[in-house]
């Protein structure tokens, strides 16, 4: 959904209308969003049972902490969770009183947010079905907090921690290897204090270190 093409009465036609939807992409609502904040809320009861791919964008002026974790609890549903550059901190420790309400949830993206340590033990504590996980330049994480994702997300496989600048480049990737076997690709902070020798052993486990668009710059430490 685009800014210029909504508005609080066009987002209740489609909400009356109940479409079984189950991608929903909110982008550029900036300095709109108290406007249709009802609105809203009626389109995500409509398709609580069906929504499963949710993407918040440009909204991080107006969209709170209390405002994801009021949509996440109406969408029980959501399997994938895009909340990246939102400035909030609290979203995930919030669900003090409901410890099932985010087992569906296999994908999260909070790049560059304001989450810290103790927000990592509640992504750990309430994600434990977690597939993805995507915490790119938050400032705040440290390997405390990689590592309480790690132990209780039994199925990660691919964890991104590029330019966590608090996050130890040569010795948490390797721990998190051995803490986790079935992790299959780790981002680390910083691919340029990984040597030939760490490398391999990664490969040895199945498991790829850093991104696809940095494949060439691997074979040349490989080789």
């Amino acid at each position: 959904m685009f800014q210029e093409l909504i508005t609080d009465k066009r987002i209740c036609l489609v909400a009356k209308a109940r479409p079984p939807l189950k991608k929903l992409e909110l982008m550029g609502f900036m300095g709109r969003y108290p406007e249709i904040h009802g609105a809203l809320k009626l389109l995500l009861q409509a398709c609580q049972s069906t929504l499963e791919e949710l993407t918040f964008g440009a909204w991080s002026l107006e969209l709170e902490d209390t405002g994801i974790v009021e949509v996440l609890r109406r969408c029980p549903e959501i399997t994938q969770l895009n909340i990246n550059g939102l400035q909030v901190s609290n979203v995930f420790g919030r669900y003090s009183d409901d410890h099932s309400v985010l087992l569906n949830l296999k994908t999260l993206k909070v790049r560059g947010t304001e989450i810290d340590d103790n927000e990592m033990a509640m992504i750990g504590t309430r994600c434990r079905n977690l597939r993805y996980l995507d915490i790119g330049d938050c400032k705040k994480v440290t390997d405390k907090g990689v590592m309480e994702v790690v132990r209780n997300c039994q199925r990660l496989r691919d964890i991104i921690l590029d330019d966590c600048d608090k996050v130890s480049s040569c010795t948490l990737p390797l721990i998190l290897l051995l803490s986790r076997p079935s992790l299959r690709n780790i981002d680390p902070p910083c691919i340029d204090d990984l040597n030939k020798r760490l490398i391999n052993l990664f490969l040895s486990f199945n498991c790829r270190v850093g991104d696809s668009s940095m494949s060439d710059d691997f074979n040349c430490l490989l080789h």
